[in-house]
């Protein structure tokens, strides 16, 4: 599963007030609460919540030709009564199922630090951003670099002040050495 499937994913899954989000993002933190519990019956109660809620889905297998060679895949079953959004849910519970299968993979998808959004940490294992913006909202705001900008900034106007008041002062006033 590429990043660009994740990206599909985590952009339905962070739209407010969708049923089918709501339902996959619960899965998604069951899923991450196996990945560690806090005590083996945190994991059983888990397991218990999460076996309820994937009875709502059914996948029935295919086999197709990929790049590899023929695979088996699941899709969902009965999909000519299934809506867009239940396609999409079905599909979004099939990857992160496939993900728990996949040693450590889930421990890369975690929560925005500014937007609190789903991403997937495809490149590097430390990142905390969803986007370029949030990475941004997080630098401008950051106590410690206002606290310098804004001194920079009275330095730079108190020097532009300076400036306007004699606007002559600096110019010319070198001294050459003679030698």
């Amino acid at each position: 599963m590429g990043e660009a499937d994740f990206l599909g994913l985590f952009s339905r899954l962070n739209e407010p007030h969708s049923r089918c989000g709501e339902r996959v993002e619960r899965v998604l933190v069951l899923l991450k609460q196996l990945q560690s519990p806090a005590s083996r019956r945190d994991a059983m109660n888990a397991v218990t919540v999460l076996r309820g809620l994937l009875r709502r889905y059914r996948w029935v297998y295919q086999v197709s030709p990929t790049l590899q060679g023929y695979r088996a895949i699941r899709v969902p079953a009965k999909r000519e009564t299934l809506t867009d959004d239940d396609v999409w849910e079905h599909n979004a519970v099939r990857d992160l199922l496939d993900l728990l299968q996949q040693e450590g993979s889930l421990s890369r998808v975690r929560r925005c630090v500014v937007c609190n959004g789903w991403l997937f940490a495809a490149k590097r294992n430390d990142q905390e951003f969803c986007s370029r913006n949030c990475r941004q909202n997080r630098y401008d705001n950051d106590p410690k670099r206002k606290a310098e900008h804004r001194a920079k900034m009275r330095d730079l106007y108190a020097l532009k002040k300076e400036l306007a008041r004699n606007p002559k002062a600096g110019v010319g006033l070198k001294t050459r050495r003679r030698g």
